[in-house]
């Protein structure tokens, strides 16, 4: 399959606790087995690290994995974004779970990405952020409570809901 989307994952994980972020990230991002997805993963983590890390990809078949000890991750982004072959980009960090994205092969980017492309003045997509002190773990998926969108004006676009955070 052909995505006109990459994902890209810069991320700093010495030690168990920070690999186990990068692994629910990708556990809430794929609900499925389809993981030929474009991804850059740009890992920050010392060498005895990155090497661990790097085995959480092991399933993906369209990996870029890039070791890159530059402690500002904003500049390792910058580094990295000539690697980017797609018209759009799915920005992660570790500590982000992005629920269900993945579910029915990426409708919900799908839909993102068709808003944008009717919508020329919208370039960023930033998804709701939770609260993440509340939250339950079934199996290895964490599960957050719905967001709460009263006192937002709501706007829709054949059948897509969406919000302006600027306001």
């Amino acid at each position: 399959m052909k995505y006109d989307f990459t994902i890209f994952l810069t991320f700093f994980a010495d030690g168990e606790i920070r690999r186990k972020y990068i692994e629910i990230a990708l556990n809430t991002l794929f609900d499925n087995n389809l993981k030929d997805v474009p991804i850059i993963a740009i890992d920050g983590s010392s060498f005895k690290y990155s090497k661990k890390n790097k085995t959480l990809f092991s399933d993906f078949s369209n990996v870029t994995y890039i070791i890159d000890d530059e402690v500002n991750p904003f500049k390792r982004c910058v580094k990295y974004l000539h690697l980017i072959k797609t018209p759009f980009t799915l920005r992660l960090l570790e500590d982000c779970a992005y629920i269900n994205l993945g579910k029915d092969n990426f409708s919900f980017i799908r839909k993102d990405i068709l808003l944008m492309e009717s919508h020329k003045d919208i370039n960023v997509i930033q998804y709701p952020i939770i609260d993440d002190q509340k939250f339950t773990v079934k199996s290895n998926t964490v599960f957050y409570p719905p967001s709460n969108f009263e006192g937002k004006t709501l706007m829709t676009d054949s059948g897509y809901v969406y919000y302006d955070r600027s306001q």
